[in-house]
């Protein structure tokens, strides 16, 4: 069995129920959708592959968290 590469796993929509599933068949909301993408397009913006958790909050307030 293949392993799916975590750079290709993306989010897509069924055409049957309109809901977003990764490839491991786990419903995606909206929401971790929106986040999973702010993340990536944080990466992409530094080249980090990983993000510190302060990294993390910023891009969590960059989506409109506050406490």
């Amino acid at each position: 069995m293949a392993i799916p590469d975590r750079d290709t796993e993306i989010a897509t929509t069924t055409p049957s129920s309109g809901r977003k599933v990764s490839h491991y068949a786990t419903p995606v909301q909206d929401e971790e959708l929106e986040f999973i993408q702010a993340i990536e397009a944080f990466k992409s913006e530094t080249g980090q592959p990983f993000l510190s958790w302060s990294e993390v909050l910023q891009v969590l307030k960059g989506l409109g968290y506050h406490k």
